[in-house]
């Protein structure tokens, strides 16, 4: 597995965040629909010690602009496109999905939840799928910066809360998302639907 420890001090020394920062971040091609505005708008309201670091191309324009505020500017970090986004992902004290667009099983939140990572996700599509509220994460209110943001100020004063929530994240992984399960009930599903079609062949042939 991947040392979360040694991915944070690779995060901080590449990127200058202070070792005490409390961070917070979002793997994906930071399009409109990703909602990573929100996630700035939110960081203007949290205090000093949370940063923001962003994993992915930046194709929405504003975001560079939002974050030339100075509010924040200091508190935000573009990481463009990694090929070790995972590791990246394992250093965040928080990992984020605040799409307010359709979503399936969003990767990055599996790659969070599998290294122990606290998730905060929006209702968009599949992500409350992924997340169960206050047991391996936080579901808040698509396009709402203020729901985010009080998420994150949970998170980063609770520290019991935090460090649970990972442990949930990673034991939900294991069960609900086990690749052996996955393939097991796949199996079960097409021998049912094969079974199925040959009951409804044996009808038309006996018509």
């Amino acid at each position: 597995g991947i040392d979360r420890q040694a991915s944070r001090r690779l995060i901080n020394d590449e990127f200058k965040i202070p070792p005490q920062s409390f961070l917070v971040g979002m793997a994906a091609n930071m399009r409109p629909v990703k909602g990573a505005d929100l996630l700035l708008t939110a960081l203007k309201l949290l205090p000093a010690h949370v940063h923001v670091l962003l994993i992915g191309e930046v194709r929405d324009p504003r975001l560079k602009v939002i974050a030339q505020n100075p509010l924040i500017k200091d508190r935000v970090h573009f990481a463009g496109y990694r090929t070790d986004a995972k590791v990246l992902i394992g250093g965040l004290d928080v990992n984020c999905a605040p799409s307010r667009g359709r979503e399936g099983l969003t990767k990055s939140i599996l790659e969070g939840m599998g290294q122990g990572v606290p998730s905060i996700v929006s209702e968009a599509g599949g992500l409350p799928e992924l997340v169960d509220d206050g047991v391996n994460g936080i579901v808040v209110r698509t396009d709402d910066a203020e729901k985010l943001y009080d998420a994150i100020i949970d998170l980063s004063t609770k520290g019991k809360l935090l460090t649970s929530i990972g442990n949930e994240g990673i034991s939900i992984l294991n069960s609900r998302f086990n690749l052996d399960d996955t393939i097991q009930e796949t199996l079960l599903l097409y021998r049912k639907y094969k079974m199925h079609n040959l009951n409804i062949a044996d009808k038309v042939n006996i018509r």
